[in-house]
């Protein structure tokens, strides 16, 4: 049980994080209200479930962004093998990254801790009829 709710405060803390920055990027640009927020998250970083629950949650601590649907980019994880060079995705990328070439267990992370605003979409004016 402990696990868990450290899982869901680590997202609840990312996407508090990544709702702070489109707050005030959106802010800057006098936009009022935020509809869509679109993250990039490394299957190293998150778990998308959590990611989900945690934004529903943290939403409503952001006025901006109270609204807002999250579109969720998950990107693999992508080794380089210390050995030989080779670039491979792993589903672990620490106890199980063997490099399919050449079997070495020594490697370096390409990609797959990220955690990025890709973008966030304003809602739009509706016009008076």
């Amino acid at each position: 049980a402990y696990k868990r709710e450290h899982e869901a405060m680590h997202e609840m803390s990312l996407v508090d994080y990544a709702l702070t920055a489109v707050e005030n990027k959106a802010e800057e640009m006098n936009i009022e209200k935020v509809a869509e927020v679109g993250l990039v998250i490394g299957r190293l970083a998150a778990l998308p479930e959590l990611m989900e629950k945690a934004f529903e949650v943290v939403r409503t601590r952001h006025p901006k962004c109270v609204d807002a649907r999250l579109r969720l980019d998950m990107r693999d994880i992508r080794m380089r093998c210390g050995k030989c060079g080779c670039e491979y995705e792993s589903s672990d990328a620490f106890s199980e990254a063997i490099c399919p070439d050449c079997g070495a267990r020594e490697h370096e992370l390409l990609a797959g801790d990220e955690l990025l605003v890709d973008y966030f979409l304003p809602e739009q004016e509706r016009g008076e009829d």
